[in-house]
């Protein structure tokens, strides 16, 4: 299932932003710019405020000084597609469910059981979220990387959890979004063949 199309032109703006806590931990991001087809990874040591970035970006946490700028031809669409590193699922939806609700939520019409098939997940149709293993919670998780609309994905440790043919899936994935027209913007402890077109280093 190949990656929708980004036809219209996007862009992500940061400009002297400071992420962090009022009373604390304090990160300056001189700048940032994406557009089409952008594969930032953003690295740094455990604290660094990788997290607290991308939360940024997608307006959970708030900015101390600065703010990210999205701009888009299409404004009607959900410029982001955040996937956390903490595996948020009802545990007692089953699998179908659970893909349903996801492509509910981002208002897209989607019959489930052709891309079940492709996560690998088929046989655990009707199996409940909570007798999942982490693996398969994992790719769960990552669903939405396959009809998404939104052009910017931001995704914190996609891979963890993930075997090496999951790993695979999903870099695959991702690199066809980009190709398409799309960005990412993530973070990642784990060796992935995708060659990032930015980085944000954090000290």
């Amino acid at each position: 299932m190949a990656a929708a199309a980004i036809s219209e032109p996007w862009s992500l703006e940061l400009q002297d932003a400071v992420i962090g806590r009022a009373e604390g931990f304090r990160q300056h991001i001189p700048s940032l710019s994406l557009q089409n087809g952008a594969i930032c990874f953003v690295e740094g040591q455990n604290g660094s405020g990788k997290t607290t970035l991308l939360r940024s970006i997608v307006g959970l946490l708030p900015f101390l000084e600065g703010r990210a700028h999205f701009q888009t031809t299409t404004p009607s669409i959900n410029p982001y597609l955040w996937r956390g590193a903490t595996v948020g699922l009802f545990e007692n939806f089953t699998v179908r469910d659970t893909v349903r609700l996801q492509a509910m939520m981002g208002g897209v019409a989607l019959s489930p059981d052709s891309l079940l098939d492709i996560l690998g997940l088929a046989r655990l149709a009707h199996q409940k979220c909570n007798r999942l293993s982490t693996g398969q919670q994992a790719r769960l998780h990552l669903a939405p990387l396959f009809f998404a609309p939104s052009p910017l994905w931001v995704l914190d440790e996609p891979f963890r959890g993930l075997d090496q043919e999951g790993v695979a899936l999903f870099s695959h994935q991702i690199q066809s979004h980009t190709q398409q027209g799309g960005g990412v913007i993530f973070t990642s402890h784990q060796g992935v063949e995708i060659t990032p077109t930015h980085h944000v280093r954090l000290p």
